[in-house]
């Protein structure tokens, strides 16, 4: 009888540990839609390392893109522009391809509006008060 466990204690350790780990869940989310997902130093499509001259190519765009995507990014805007004498030459870049980018580009829009979101806003806040 002298090895009574104090049940509220115990408890209590239960509910600081499943705190502890949301606590780190939420920082993991945070990190890693603000450092991976808008990294300046790394493409954003095809995650290669952007420095020195190579940044040059993604000034103007939305995105930090290599000069490789980048050149792909702007044959995508032509296409959508209306621009086919490009697809006429280059038979790699079909309908597929078009898709592709399409797709890439709903998802870094629903990134952005996650990032805007009262959810994550609201997550924000909670990290910042702890």
């Amino acid at each position: 009888m002298a090895d009574i466990i104090d049940l509220n204690n115990k408890l209590n350790k239960q509910k600081e540990e499943k705190s502890r780990i949301l606590k780190k869940l939420k920082i993991h989310i945070i990190r890693n839609l603000n450092q991976c997902s808008f990294c300046h130093l790394k493409c954003a499509r095809c995650s290669a390392n952007i420095q020195g001259k190579d940044m040059s190519f993604s000034t103007s765009l939305p995105f930090h893109l290599c000069e490789s995507c980048c050149s792909e990014y702007k044959a995508y805007m032509d296409f959508t522009k209306g621009n086919a004498v490009i697809k006429q030459k280059t038979y790699w870049l079909s309908d597929k391809w078009m898709a592709m980018w399409e797709n890439w580009l709903a998802y870094q829009d629903s990134i952005k509006k996650y990032r805007e979101s009262n959810e994550f806003l609201k997550l924000l806040n909670e990290i910042k008060l702890s």
